[in-house]
């Protein structure tokens, strides 16, 4: 603004001599190490940096495919970002061009470079830009600090622009403003630095809704300013205070729907009317399970994914104990985020019995940490960190526990009921049926379990080929003819899964005898 930059009663005849003038200054405030002109030098080096730089940086498609070969990446920055990135990049190479042309700023040549130095500004739009860009890229990583900076910016630049607006709005607020109790001058005979602090002291006590009364209007001109600057002061303070009160109830959402869940069940408590000591174990439980677990929806997020992002995410959140288990680790890609959506914690102090021998169980454990033992007759094994027990029970196989499991120490397990098993794959059968199958391979490891002589072990080995040997004679024999009558075929799958049924229940039988 012209109140700032010079005395209000500059002659017109005098345009040259103050253009020149302006530009002298401006290079004197840009090269003499000013800390305006180090600021801006810095941000030219880091614009003209990251405009290289972006040639060779990777990026992500939309399906969340990261991208890292140089050809496209540069073809992608350059169809995207380039223009905006040059023409905010484009004031420090001016510069050096009109340097080495040797363009000083005194006389008539001053004034053909103060026509190419506003091109130069010009590009200063640009980098306005390519800030808030850079704001957006903050965005994608901390959205609680981009918009504590947007807020902070945006008070500063309203703030900048009342004050503008009020120096061009009369010169009464400074001739009323009178501090000469505390210094010789006037404030219509301050320097514009001070006079300019003055605004925008006054623009954020009118914002703020303070209204010292120190400064007031003189004129009518400056009076309806004054309405004006309140109305927009109070209105962009209203939006301050929904922006801060939403951060603030945003900080922690998992707290929030943690403490809201937490009531519900204090709710849900009383209205049965639980005992104390039986209400303070159900909460007892629910606050481990709750810091083990997210209080907010996964299912939510997940199944809005791309089948690569869901992969990505289940097998960074899932551990490699699940991962690594024989029952998971060749599911086809798009199905392991439903393993995540299923798999809990639970904790168990030192000496509780996880499964016992004979009784009812549906779940698969994996020990997580802790020193558990497992009885299987009468031998005793303590397992180590990535083993597990139950999966007969999971798949459906068997209804009772074959093993007695108990806590040595504090253990943790991560576990999967068959219920919520079901439930995920029920619209995936192919995926069950590919589980369903190494059924044997998890009965041979109990029966492992169970000691015994090597020969035993030998002949429940050959036993179990020989099954083998029988399934794939019967399915050769069933399915070995090009049935071209799809009801033939249909019987023909039929009679395999009965026989292989039967097959089963006699192996199991064996085993139980054994």
């Amino acid at each position: 603004m012209g109140f700032w930059q010079g005395k209000p009663d500059r002659p017109k005849s005098n345009l040259q001599t103050y253009g020149g003038e302006r530009v002298g200054r401006y290079e004197r405030i840009e090269r003499h190490g000013r800390p305006i002109g180090v600021v801006n030098d810095i941000m030219d080096c880091i614009f003209l940096v990251d405009l290289f730089l972006n040639f060779r940086t990777g990026y992500y498609t939309t399906d969340g495919v990261l991208i890292m070969d140089p050809k496209l990446a540069a073809w992608e920055y350059t169809r995207t970002w380039f223009l905006l990135d040059f023409a905010s990049s484009i004031t420090p190479v001016m510069t050096v061009c009109l340097s080495l042309l040797g363009l000083s700023a005194g006389g008539a040549s001053n004034m053909g470079f103060a026509k190419v130095f506003k091109l130069t500004k010009v590009s200063k739009v640009f980098k306005a830009f390519r800030i808030g860009k850079f704001l957006k890229l903050l965005n994608g990583e901390s959205e609680l600090a981009t918009q504590v900076i947007s807020i902070s910016m945006s008070s500063f630049l309203i703030a900048h622009l009342l004050a503008c607006f009020m120096a061009m709005s009369g010169d009464g607020w400074m001739r009323t403003y009178d501090p000469r109790a505390y210094d010789d001058d006037p404030a219509s005979a301050w320097s514009w630095q001070r006079q300019y602090l003055a605004a925008i002291y006054w623009a954020f006590t009118t914002m703020t809704t303070v209204g010292y009364g120190d400064i007031t209007p003189a004129g009518d001109m400056d009076r309806v300013y004054a309405i004006f600057a309140m109305l927009i002061g109070v209105s962009f303070y209203s939006y301050i205070i929904a922006s801060v009160s939403s951060m603030v109830s945003s900080v922690d959402t998992k707290n929030a729907v943690y403490f809201e869940k937490m009531e519900e069940l204090s709710s849900w408590m009383d209205h049965y009317g639980l005992e104390p000591a039986l209400k303070r174990r159900v909460r007892r439980f629910f606050k481990q399970f709750y810091a083990d677990h997210s209080a907010i929806d996964d299912q939510y997020i997940l199944e809005r994914l791309s089948p690569v992002l869901q992969e990505a995410i289940s097998t960074y959140l899932l551990h490699d104990y699940i991962l690594e288990h024989s029952l998971f680790n060749e599911l086809p890609e798009g199905s392991l985020w439903k393993i995540m959506l299923i798999v809990r914690n639970m904790t168990f102090e030192t000496g509780a019995i996880i499964v016992q021998k004979g009784e009812i169980n549906v779940t698969l454990f994996i020990l997580h940490t802790g020193e558990v033992v497992m009885e299987v007759g009468e031998q005793r094994r303590t397992l180590d960190a990535g083993d597990s027990f139950g999966e007969l029970c999971l798949l459906g196989v068997n209804s009772e526990s074959e093993v007695t499991v108990t806590a040595l120490s504090r253990a943790k397990f991560f576990y999967i009921r068959r219920d919520a098993f079901l439930e995920a794959f029920s619209n995936f059968p192919e995926v069950f049926d590919t589980m369903y199958e190494k059924r044997e391979l998890f009965a041979a490891k109990t029966l492992t379990h169970r000691g015994g002589s090597q020969a035993n072990r030998k002949n429940r080995h050959g036993t179990r080929m020989r099954n083998k040997t029988m399934l794939d004679g019967l399915r050769e024999g069933i399915l070995g003819k090009d049935h071209k009558n799809e009801k033939v075929k249909k019987s023909a799958y039929t009679r395999l899964a009965t026989v292989k049924e039967k097959l089963r229940k006699t192996v199991g039988k064996k085993s139980k005898a054994t």
